[in-house]
């Protein structure tokens, strides 16, 4: 591994964080989102999971891209420390839920950085048109 942080990106219909249980459920994983018109704003939930190797705090950015590669979307999430307990892998998680207006079908990808600008994950969200019944 020649970076000290690493990480997941998913796409779900819902995330919900259980303190309790200091997990997240994760409803409905998607590939696919469809939308009824468009221009439409986007509804579902990104999940992040951040690991730090050799390190305990780390800052990342997180764009998403449209098909013209312009970006739609994005968050700088700083101030990011380990918040599990040894000898459990040292990261965090996160939910967000990115709003941008979707103006037609096509791919959108989802790219987390270090502050370096070098990709630790990158997910592919395809957004369709769909019928209304």
């Amino acid at each position: 591994m020649h970076t000290a942080i690493s990480g997941q990106l998913i796409i779900a219909d819902r995330v919900t964080d259980n303190y309790e249980a200091r997990a997240h459920c994760i409803q409905n994983v998607r590939n696919v989102i469809h939308l009824h018109t468009f221009p439409s704003v986007t509804l579902f939930y990104l999940w992040v999971k951040v690991l730090f190797h050799g390190i305990d705090h780390g800052i990342v950015w997180i764009k998403v891209y449209d098909e013209d590669d312009q970006i739609v979307w994005e968050k700088k999430c700083e101030g990011l420390v380990n918040k599990r307990i040894s000898p459990a892998p040292s990261g965090m998680d996160m939910a967000f839920q990115p709003r941008f207006v979707v103006h037609d079908e096509g791919v959108f990808h989802f790219v987390m950085s270090d502050a370096d600008g070098k990709t630790l994950a990158h997910y592919p969200l395809y957004i369709a048109r769909t019928e209304r019944a």
